[in-house]
């Protein structure tokens, strides 16, 4: 965060509501744990406070795909789309059973009649967290 201040060379102080959400230093804030807290920007000139705040909300990482479920035919294809919290969060895609749906980069193809469970996954932290969908493939 920049706080633009007059006079321009005001000493900036920076405070978090809630440090064990978000902690700050000189501006820049850094998540801590899910939840949220107000950041304050306080500067004292001629004995008076002024401040200005901004809430901020950390979120837990999260992948969510677009479908819990999805039927195609052999040889057919249907695309899932992953929500990630964060947001540039690198998807890693699996199949429990790649004879019956293959995935690559969301992208589903029927092979063979069956089910499986597309699993999409990201890794925050060294802690891995996932969703399913649920493929049935039936015949053309």
């Amino acid at each position: 965060m920049t706080a633009t201040t007059v006079p321009a060379d005001a000493e900036v102080t920076w405070t978090s509501s809630d440090d064990l959400v978000a902690e700050v230093s000189n501006g820049t804030v850094t998540g801590v744990a899910a939840g949220t807290a107000t950041i304050t920007a306080t500067i004292t000139v001629d004995g008076v406070n002024y401040t200005d705040t901004c809430a901020v909300t950390v979120a837990e990482p999260s992948v969510e795909l677009s479908s819990a479920s999805e039927s195609i035919v052999v040889e057919g294809t249907v695309t899932l789309t992953a929500t990630t919290v964060p947001n540039d969060a690198e998807v890693t895609w699996t199949s429990s059973d790649d004879a019956v749906a293959s995935v690559s980069g969301g992208v589903v193809t029927g092979e063979s009649v069956g089910t499986a469970t597309i699993t999409a996954t990201i890794t925050v932290d060294d802690v891995d967290y996932t969703d399913t969908c649920a493929i049935t493939v039936t015949e053309e």
